[in-house]
């Protein structure tokens, strides 16, 4: 449309069988004022603006249609010279047009209660997710627990069954040093035994021998 838009969507209200729309125009480039329209007028009947310059609108309000779809409308515009009728041609969707049911309510208010719904099954779904992902990380957390629990036992079983191999080891290796010991002892004992055994001999085998030669020497002694 050039300078000017007609906003969209519009509201469409039905009066005794009769589509009225709200048409807003405004202006979409410089030099920046209201749309310069004096009426609109339709198959149906012609309605004339309010102005607002503060936004560059011009609105007119219950712009009977004959019907929806494409509808040829006619302007008549100020803002050359001279002015001119301007014609175009706006489209009125009818699939926008909420259809109520034997319940009341529109099919967009039947689309909005389903959306809520189904975000409030979706909602419900990822809340028992996360219930679920709950339980699994308390689970593993259980889990976890318990078998860090399990292996610290087992390592102070380790540690302990260590000590006490090495206090067996070493209450055994002290035995055997005082085995070794007592044998060494025993050794000595019996070496001592043995040496005193020997030097009672010799000396009662010198004693003897002495007697010997005494008795010796005293024989011959005798004899002369």
């Amino acid at each position: 449309m050039g300078h000017n838009d007609v906003l969209s969507p519009c509201t469409v209200t039905v009066s005794g069988g009769v589509p009225y729309a709200t048409l807003v125009f405004k202006r979409v480039t410089a030099p920046w004022h209201a749309p310069s329209y004096e009426w609109l007028r339709t198959s149906r009947g012609t309605v004339y603006p309010v102005v607002n310059e503060g936004n560059y609108t011009n609105t007119f309000n219950q712009v009977p249609l004959p019907g929806l779809g494409s509808v040829p409308i006619t302007t008549l515009s100020t803002a050359m010279s001279e002015p001119h009728e301007i014609s175009y041609t706006l489209y009125f969707d009818p699939g926008a047009i909420p259809v109520v049911d034997s319940s009341g309510q529109s099919s967009q208010d039947n689309q909005t209660v389903n959306q809520k719904e189904d975000k409030t099954e979706k909602e419900s779904t990822n809340k028992d997710k996360d219930k679920e992902k709950d339980k699994e990380k308390s689970k593993d957390k259980k889990d976890k627990k318990d078998k860090d629990e399990k292996n610290n036992s087992s390592k102070k079983k380790d540690k302990k069954s260590d000590v006490d191999k090495k206090s067996k080891t070493s209450s055994n290796k002290t035995k055997g040093e005082k085995d070794s010991k007592n044998l060494a002892d025993t050794k000595n004992d019996v070496k001592e035994s043995k040496t005193k055994s020997i030097v009672y001999a010799a000396v009662a085998i010198a004693a003897l021998l002495i007697a010997g030669g005494c008795v010796i020497v005293l024989i011959k002694g005798a004899k002369k």
